[in-house]
């Protein structure tokens, strides 16, 4: 019994000092990799590893790895060297780490899951717009009707019929703000959606942006190519009234002021063809942008992608009242359509284009003189001119604010983003581990809410055709983090602190397993620690500051 005893204790100590050494050689392995390592180890034969050559050779020596004996047992410590457990870096890998520590940082990269989910239910909700018509350029050979007019003609005569082709072709015209930083990777996951489910014949991508006070049409991103020709946006009318306008934007930018952008695109658009707005903020914070202008309504449509002229009203505004009469007043006025990017809205819309007068989808209607575009109120956060308002004081008074107006699930992804750094790509982490339920508009919700700012771009973050592209920094306003993580649950900051500390970890080769090896790993680099890695652990310090205790 007594051998048996000390036999346990010397596998136990001996296999604590290999995970040990894996543990020193950077190789995170879980108790399931290291059983089947010692599984594997068993049945491998020790003779058939070939000593390395006496003489060197011109390519680098790949290092041998001793293999353990047939008997399940441990291999010796004490009696045999060592055996070297890391891997040897291939060519690329060795000159990438030459030129970070050339830089004197370690490698970081923030992840990037994505920032729309919910894909598949989006995509399933564009069905009503998957169709085939006629063609009224492309024709195929009609083999029956030959077949029948070659026997009654007694000669051969071919006779053609319209193609069949998708529906809709797509114009996808994205407004350029300075605001279009938060919703960059919205709307390009968006568009992966449009793109991948096949509703659509044609998807063009086109940027609406105001130069030097003047509104302008481009077919590239400026951020892309800095110098090109405006476009007339009449290159989105198509005769056939077969091409739908979806106009992405927040409507809270300087171009809603004036008329520019409702006369000369909008109401131009909307007698042509179909036409949407993409609105990027939730229903409830509407009213804070220039949709407050006009009346909430729901349209219908008798036939398919009718043009929003020939829209009914589902139920006429109460409000609809002037000089004209009321017919002629809600001819003459605008209506829009207003969707987000939810599977329920974007499938009650996808209904009422489709027609038949069985849908009704929300939207909003215009004035025809569009009086109320004169005016359009900013998302701002509280004049601090009330007195003399302190830093707290301001931040009490912002977070109050943002919990009576916030949804649930926006006032949690705030608690959870107090915890990191406002970064975009560890939001999205968050959202995705944490609130799977939570939508781009609940963090909209949060980044208009005046609880964030937003900082000095960094100098160079990534490239865009060749050039680099400079990446605005956030951060939440003085006071208002700690204010946030004084309401927060204790268990789930200290998931989320785990959970970003060991993807941190992860990223940059080393094994973090609690967020405070996290603090330790940035004191022990010292200056060699990269940016992000000495930010995430300023703001773990503070977070476990508000935590309290030792």
């Amino acid at each position: 019994m007594t051998q048996s005893r000390s036999s346990s204790s010397q596998r136990q100590a001996q296999l604590a000092d290999m995970i040990a050494r894996l543990r020193q050689a950077e190789l995170d392995w879980d108790a399931e990799k290291i059983a089947d390592w010692l599984w594997l180890a068993q049945y491998v034969d020790g003779s058939s590893v070939q000593p390395e050559p006496a003489e060197p050779k011109v390519d680098p020596p790949v290092p041998s790895v001793e293999t353990a004996p047939r008997e399940a047992t441990l291999p010796p410590v004490a009696s045999a060297p060592r055996p070297s457990l890391t891997v040897p870096e291939s060519r690329p890998a060795q000159e990438a780490q030459a030129e970070t520590n050339s830089r004197g940082g370690i490698p970081f990269q923030t992840p990037v899951p994505p920032a729309l989910r919910q894909t598949l239910a989006l995509g399933r909700s564009l069905r009503p717009l998957m169709r085939k018509v006629d063609s009224h350029r492309r024709t195929v050979l009609d083999e029956a009707a030959t077949a029948e007019r070659t026997a009654e003609q007694q000669f051969c005569m071919p006779v053609e019929r319209p193609a069949k082709e998708r529906w809709l072709e797509l114009a996808l015209v994205v407004e350029v703000s300075g605001t279009n930083v938060v919703w960059e990777d919205t709307i390009r996951d968006f568009k992966q959606v449009l793109e991948r489910q096949g509703a659509f014949r044609t998807i063009t991508i086109w940027y609406l942006q105001s130069v030097g006070g003047e509104l302008k049409l481009f077919a590239k991103s400026p951020r892309q190519a800095l110098r090109q020709q405006a476009r007339s946006p009449k290159e989105l009318l198509d005769a056939a009234q077969r091409r739908l306008v979806l106009v992405v934007s927040d409507c809270i930018s300087d171009t809603w002021r004036g008329e520019a952008l409702h006369r000369d695109y909008l109401a131009l658009w909307a007698k042509h063809g179909p036409m949407a707005l993409v609105q990027l903020l939730p229903g409830h914070l509407w009213q804070r942008t220039a949709l407050q202008n006009g009346l909430e309504a729901k349209f219908g449509s008798w036939q398919p992608g009718a043009v929003n002229e020939k829209l009914f009203f589902q139920e006429i505004p109460l409000e609809i009242a002037g000089g004209l009469a009321l017919e002629q007043t809600l001819e003459a006025g605008l209506k829009l359509p207003v969707i987000t990017m939810e599977p329920e809205a974007l499938e009650t819309w996808a209904k009422m284009l489709g027609g038949g007068g069985h849908s009704a989808a929300p939207g909003i209607w215009f004035d025809p003189e569009w009086r109320t575009f004169l005016t359009v109120p900013q998302v701002t956060r509280p004049a601090q001119a009330e007195g003399n308002v302190t830093e707290e004081e301001l931040a009490k008074l912002l977070v109050e604010r943002f919990d009576d107006s916030a949804s649930d699930l926006a006032w949690a992804l705030a608690q959870l983003m107090a915890v990191v750094p406002v970064s975009l790509p560890i939001i999205y982490l968050i959202q995705k581990t944490m609130l799977p339920e939570s939508q781009p508009l609940h963090l909209a919700e949060v980044f208009m809410s005046g609880l964030v700012k937003r900082l000095a771009a960094k100098p160079e973050v990534k490239k865009s055709a060749g050039r680099p592209v400079s990446c605005p920094v956030y951060e939440f306003v003085s006071g208002v983090r700690t204010e946030l993580l004084d309401s927060a649950d204790a268990p789930k900051v200290e998931a989320v602190l785990a959970k970003v500390s060991a993807y941190i970890g992860q990223r940059i080769g080393r094994s973090i397993y609690s967020f405070t090896a996290l603090l330790q790993l940035e004191h022990e680099l010292g200056d060699a620690a990269g940016e992000e890695v000495v930010k995430f652990a300023e703001v773990t310090r503070e977070v476990l500051r508000s935590l309290g205790g030792d």
